[in-house]
């Protein structure tokens, strides 16, 4: 009996029972709730780690994030996936860290980061490379290359979370490509060693 549910599950499309979970938490269904945080919190918690670029940050804002989405999980009125909307749960909370960072910090407080600091392919793997490489885009360009490639959204999702338009998305995925070409060929980075 327990085989013919697990396969129904799998059945079911992602986004449908993703809805069907978030509507049971929003009952008070904390089982849904759990699975849907176990669906989602890996995807969401590499999101903040990318944007913030600190672990226990991008921690600190995976916990309240889940914790707004399930308090809000009533309201959730399925104009986007449910993806989208806890990545733009997330994105806020996210954006509200990195504006009281930039009131209190100062460059003098990260004295032990060495201004120029890359790994090179002889000492890492092209996944750092390229994390390297995102780090010096501007924070629209990253989010943007991010939303695309490790999240893999439509444009018109990117659209919705971002509240700018398709086609400014488009434009800033462009932009953003080119500029990491730019930057990996500052590095020395060749296309065929990426």
């Amino acid at each position: 009996m327990r085989a013919a549910a697990d396969q129904t599950a799998c059945q079911v499309p992602a986004s449908d029972r993703d809805q069907t979970l978030l509507r049971r938490a929003g009952a008070g269904d904390d089982e849904a709730f759990r699975e849907l945080y176990e669906l989602h919190h890996r995807r969401v918690y590499f999101f903040l780690f990318r944007m913030l670029g600190e672990k226990t940050a991008a921690e600190d804002i995976l916990v309240e994030a889940f914790t707004a989405a399930w308090r809000q999980a009533r309201s959730f009125q399925g104009r986007s996936s449910v993806t989208t909307w806890i990545l733009g749960i997330a994105r806020n909370l996210a954006n509200n860290d990195l504006r009281s960072r930039r009131d209190h910090e100062s460059i003098d407080d990260h004295h032990h980061l060495p201004a120029d600091a890359v790994p090179g392919l002889e000492h890492s793997d092209r996944a750092r490379v390229i994390a390297a490489a995102l780090q010096r885009l501007s924070a629209k360009h990253r989010e943007a290359l991010d939303l695309v490639f490790y999240h893999e959204l439509k444009y018109g999702e990117i659209a919705e979370l971002l509240g700018i338009p398709t086609g400014t998305v488009k434009t800033r995925v462009l932009h953003a490509k080119e500029a990491l070409r730019g930057v990996l060929t500052q590095m020395e980075v060749s296309r065929d060693a990426i």
